[in-house]
């Protein structure tokens, strides 16, 4: 992990990324990158790590009732607020929840989706979130201008990694080769290793 020239954040590998959140269960993650630099992947490999089941959220597409809705109890005459069965939490094992561009979600789905990064207590309506469970945020940076935004009381709650483009080298070795891909792909990607670089990097604000 690379942690030089960077306040209050690490960047991470593709690799390094899913290895990290299986190590820590009990932090809420927020995964942040530049647009197609591969987050969405991470859930696949952390599943692969520890076994779990997972689920992929899209919350910039959901409404408020996507999320949990108040049922009635007629006995007590109260109300419960039942989450989305796609959450998978009503089976009671660990999980891996990610929560897919989160930042661009609107305010109340936001603040439905809030007590999932809690502590001691994480839960989604009147449903737990099981322990052992793994539960980590996704979306851009601020930079990148397409619409993301965490308030303070968030950024309390969660752990900020970043996710780095990869260089020239890591993608063939650890995508282009094992894939499979045009040979003369990888050539001109190896001749031209700049085409990888991030508009972050010194030097490609360009880019």
């Amino acid at each position: 992990m690379n942690t030089t020239n960077l306040q209050d954040r690490c960047t991470v590998t593709l690799t390094e990324a899913p290895a990290l959140i299986a190590a820590a269960h009990k932090n809420k993650f927020y995964l942040s990158g530049e647009p197609g630099v591969g987050k969405t992947s991470i859930v696949a490999e952390l599943s692969r790590i520890t076994g779990y089941p997972y689920a992929i959220i899209d919350v910039p597409n959901m409404g408020i009732g996507d999320a949990a809705i108040p049922i009635p109890d007629t006995e007590t005459e109260t109300l419960k607020y039942y989450p989305n069965a796609r959450f998978g939490l009503q089976n009671g094992v660990p999980i891996i929840c990610m929560l897919d561009e989160w930042t661009k979600a609107m305010t109340p789905v936001k603040n439905m989706t809030h007590p999932m990064f809690e502590v001691d207590n994480p839960r989604l309506g009147d449903l737990p979130i099981p322990e052992g469970s793994y539960v980590f945020l996704t979306g851009n940076l601020e930079s990148d201008g397409v619409g993301d935004s965490m308030q303070a009381h968030t950024k309390q709650r969660v752990t900020r990694i970043e996710l780095m483009k990869p260089t020239a080298e890591y993608w063939i070795e650890n995508y282009a080769v094992p894939n499979n891909l045009c040979t003369i792909v990888i050539a001109w990607v190896n001749q031209h290793p700049h085409c990888l670089a991030s508009y972050t990097d010194e030097g490609q604000e360009d880019n």
